[in-house]
């Protein structure tokens, strides 16, 4: 009895020790600190709630705004609204984290707790509004969820740069990712059945307030990372603004600091230097991206590149939903097949990705993907559809895994660290402008020519971007 007591204990002690190194990205964790431990255990947890909210929220709130009433061109508006407000938080997110510092409480407001409120308020939103207002209010809610994400994102790069080490990104990253790939699997699965036994709306906003529930959950264990410190911005080490040495720099107008002291409207004087001042700023704003040639061009490819996906990106559902008629269950289960084949394609390029560089694995992914829309060509027929969709997404899915894995560990590597915040904005700002351009030109694509015309112009941009990218990023 008790060499059995014993067996069990030393059973279930071993389950919670690969639990363990499960929940902190492998076995070579086990040799870092305490603290780095600490923070990779609860860096995956919320990694893992994050996905489930995600899951839901990509798979099924543009058919919850279709439910509504929205149309093709009011989604396309909703997606690229959403981007261009994100564009506007990005670079007052990042000089948030450079002066501030407060990487954690930044990310904890705004986009772990203030972007998942605006979930539950389009939950709540049918209750209060009716008719045409209501898919208005809805977009809204939607545009202000991605800005209160977008603020979130400097800081949220910067600080996982830190907690992550170097050597070991590939492998965390890809265990993160099979578990984010699970749960998104098992979420959008159930989700889906729960929606298609349900009356519409009710059954999205039940899944949406789930999605509330995970999103919030993933903003805890994300509270309790111990921040490390944070390397402050570094000085201007050589004068990059063409003023005279023995000018002193630029003060704000004596008017907004003394009131009673006045310039003649008729004097010009002011007017010059204000505007010199203005594009000094603007410059010394972008100046660590201009010096980074690799980025720049690496922003320049990926601007292409989002652009390109956005044309075609916001569609699929409506696609699936308006023209070949598959219920949500069915739309769901297919979303799942990417994250299914993403699972081995995790296992495989992680370390891969940390032996070859990230480079090689973006290239080989990023000429593959563009032959994704031009496959969904051929899916016209409801009968045939969900089999040529499973096979598309099958490829896509584990193609989409080495990209993406490819693609972060690639910008985090042409980031200096004590510039990471400042320059996952202006990627980001760069990136988000391009989305909000490519989700208005599909809107117009599909409403003039229909949607051949987004898959086909989407693969072309695709494959101009990789491009890019292969002569200009070595």
């Amino acid at each position: 009895m008790h060499t059995r007591l014993r067996a069990l204990n030393l059973s279930a002690s071993a389950i919670r020790q690969r639990l363990a190194q499960v929940s902190m990205g492998g076995s070579w964790a086990s040799s870092q600190p305490a603290e780095v431990q600490h923070n990779l255990r609860n860096f995956w947890f919320d990694g893992l709630f994050a996905s489930a909210n995600d899951a839901i929220l990509l798979t099924y709130l543009t058919l919850y705004i279709l439910a509504l009433g929205a149309s093709e061109v009011q989604i396309g508006l909703m997606s690229s609204l959403g981007s261009l407000a994100a564009t506007l938080v990005l670079l007052p997110g990042a000089l948030m984290v450079e002066r501030l510092g407060y990487r954690k409480r930044i990310v904890v407001a705004t986009g772990g707790i203030g972007a998942r409120i605006m979930i539950l308020l389009m939950v709540l939103a049918p209750f209060v509004v009716q008719g045409p207002g209501l898919v208005a209010l809805a977009i809204g809610l939607e545009v202000v969820r991605q800005a209160l994400g977008n603020i979130a994102l400097p800081a949220w790069v910067s600080l996982s740069g830190d907690i992550v080490p170097m050597a070991w990104r590939g492998r965390y990253f890809a265990s993160r990712n099979i578990v984010m790939s699970l749960a998104n699997i098992l979420i959008v699965i159930l989700t889906g059945q729960m929606i298609t036994r349900m009356d519409q709306p009710g059954g999205y906003q039940v899944a949406l307030g789930l999605a509330f529930g995970f999103g919030i959950t993933s903003a805890y264990f994300f509270s309790r990372l111990k921040e490390p410190p944070m390397q402050p911005f570094p000085a201007k080490e050589t004068p990059t603004q063409p003023v005279p040495a023995e000018e002193p720099p630029v003060q704000p107008a004596p008017a907004k600091e003394t009131p009673t002291q006045l310039v003649p409207a008729e004097e010009p004087v002011q007017k010059p230097r204000a505007l010199l001042s203005r594009a000094l700023i603007s410059r010394e704003l972008f100046r660590p991206l201009l010096e980074n040639r690799l980025l720049l061009m690496f922003c320049l490819s990926a601007a292409l590149w989002n652009f390109a996906l956005n044309i075609s990106g916001p569609f699929f559902s409506v696609y699936q939903a308006k023209v070949l008629m598959l219920t949500p269950a069915t739309i769901g289960l297919l979303a799942t097949v990417s994250s299914l084949s993403g699972l081995p394609a995790q296992r495989i390029i992680g370390p891969l990705t940390d032996r070859l560089g990230p480079r090689r694995v973006q290239l080989i992914t990023g000429f593959l993907i563009p032959l994704l829309p031009i496959g969904w060509l051929f899916v016209t027929r409801a009968d045939w559809a969900p089999w040529q969709i499973t096979l598309i997404n099958l490829a896509g899915g584990f193609l989409w895994a080495g990209y993406s894995l490819a693609s972060f560990n690639m910008l985090l590597a042409l980031m200096p660290a004590e510039q990471r915040a400042r320059l996952t904005a202006l990627y980001q700002v760069i990136v988000t402008i391009s989305l909000a351009a490519g989700a208005a030109v599909g809107g117009v694509l599909v409403s003039t020519w229909g949607y051949a015309a987004v898959f086909v112009a989407s693969a072309l941009l695709r494959w101009a971007a990789a491009i890019i990218f292969a002569k200009h990023v070595k």
